[in-house]
């Protein structure tokens, strides 16, 4: 019985534990949308518009957006070395860490840049990204890929 007595408030403590890391996650992947979202609208104000080169984004604004977008996207817990390598080349790289949100940038986003005249932009689906912020968005991919590509293989 004392066991049995020990034992409840521990599996109690668990379900609380997991319910609260549900929370986060659920939290987690509102602010990965939340930034993505902001990346789509156009801060810049109607009367520049028209002369862009008068208005900025940097890193301070777009740099932070792009960070916390990758931050809190993606599955944390999955390890490539807990892994066969069957088990690896089977599973869908949106289920590998953060993965799918640095592949969303690289392949769908930052590509729209080279579409715009001049290569000057604002690319029409991400007026926040032009050719003076594209450097905001490269510098967070970069270094995201890196920490990326460590915490899975370490």
């Amino acid at each position: 019985r004392l066991i049995d007595a020990l034992i409840a408030p521990c599996q109690q403590l668990e379900a609380v534990a997991g319910e609260v890391r549900k929370i986060a996650m659920s939290c987690s992947q509102k602010l990965s949308e939340l930034a993505f979202k902001s990346l789509k609208l156009d801060w810049c104000p109607v009367e520049l518009r028209a002369q862009r080169n008068k208005f900025s984004y940097n890193k301070g604004n777009v740099g932070v957006l792009v960070k916390v977008y990758l931050e809190h996207s993606g599955v944390d817990k999955i390890l490539i070395d807990t892994k066969i390598p069957s088990e690896i080349t089977a599973m869908d790289v949106g289920g590998i860490g953060k993965i799918a949100a640095l592949k969303n940038l690289a392949d769908n986003i930052l590509p729209g840049l080279a579409d715009t005249e001049g290569c000057k932009g604002p690319v029409q689906a991400y007026p926040t990204l032009t050719g003076q912020s594209l450097g905001n968005y490269f510098g967070v991919v970069m270094n995201a890929l890196s920490v990326e590509l460590e915490r899975l293989f370490r």
